[in-house]
């Protein structure tokens, strides 16, 4: 959490309410953009799209102090994250064109694992054995998703995991900025950078708007604004390691609305994957709630 905005584990109920509505959103944006890029290009959802996500982070620039909540000592750090923040989004509703959505939502899920490792080589943070533990399942889990060398192997599932890895290094980012930078200043300079991006590319990619389309465009924005505000709520309001089960309820979400819109359901080696990455999630939520405390 950013300097702005510190962390309370004094509302238990709200932060897992928040945490829960979050997840739920989280899903919402995926499945609208797996709708509208089946028939728009990825610019156009990400221009139109980005419009309504920004609007919906502007009620937090009030909170944390009007406009000076964007100011920032740091904006190289700021483009960095820009960068990656393009990478992911415009790579992800790619991958979402091509993948089933809870196949997708559960290796963006492992990012935590991935989190994990880079921080213990990144910023050195001490991971102990029992975290290595939990990130080796996570990695099981990972392959029984994957699944490489078999005949039901997704070469779109590897972006999907370079994806994860990209966003890794993202909320890494969050970690060394946190106490200079405000959280709306952390949301909101990348999403405005998929904006710059988007307009300029869109133009030439331009193709005429449906009803449905642009509804979709419009939910995707919403909820993706939405996702940032409860989870930021979240939390302010609980601990970490409280929280980590109710945000891998976006799997059981992912898993519905891929079945109720797409058709889609996971496999048995799908299901039993994302079961070990969110239980090694969690774990690492938990031990590093335990470190934080030691």
């Amino acid at each position: 959490m950013s300097g702005g905005t510190p962390y309370r584990a004094d509302n238990n109920a709200m932060g897992i309410g928040a945490a829960l509505s979050g997840a739920l959103l989280r899903t919402i944006n995926d499945a609208a953009g797996k709708y509208a890029v089946a028939e728009f290009p990825i610019p156009q959802y990400n221009c139109i799209r980005s419009i309504f996500t920004l609007g919906i982070m502007l009620p937090g620039l009030k909170r944390e102090g009007g406009w000076r909540a964007l100011s920032t000592r740091r904006p190289w750090a700021h483009l960095f994250r820009g960068g990656i923040q393009v990478f992911n989004v415009f790579l992800w509703y790619y991958v979402l064109r091509h993948m089933a959505l809870a196949d997708a939502a559960a290796i963006g899920m492992s990012t935590p694992i991935l989190t994990t490792i880079m921080a213990a080589v990144w910023l050195k943070e001490p991971v102990g054995p029992r975290r290595w533990a939990a990130v080796a399942v996570g990695f099981f889990g990972m392959l029984m998703i994957v699944r490489p060398g078999t005949s039901l192997f997704n070469p779109y599932a590897l972006l999907a995991v370079a994806i994860a890895a990209a966003y890794a290094v993202f909320v890494i980012t969050n970690r060394q900025m946190r106490h200079t930078e405000t959280v709306t200043a952390l949301a909101f300079w990348p999403q405005l950078a998929v904006f710059v991006v988007a307009l300029a590319w869109a133009p030439f990619v331009w193709v005429p708007l449906t009803v449905p389309g642009f509804s979709a465009m419009v939910i995707g924005g919403f909820a993706a604004g939405g996702t940032h505000l409860l989870i930021a709520l979240a939390f302010r309001s609980a601990s970490p390691s409280l929280l980590a089960p109710f945000d891998y309820t976006a799997l059981i979400w992912a898993v519905v609305i891929g079945y109720v819109l797409f058709g889609n359901l996971p496999n048995g080696s799908t299901v039993a994957g994302m079961a070990l990455i969110a239980g090694a999630g969690m774990f690492i939520a938990y031990r590093e709630s335990r470190a934080a405390k030691a």
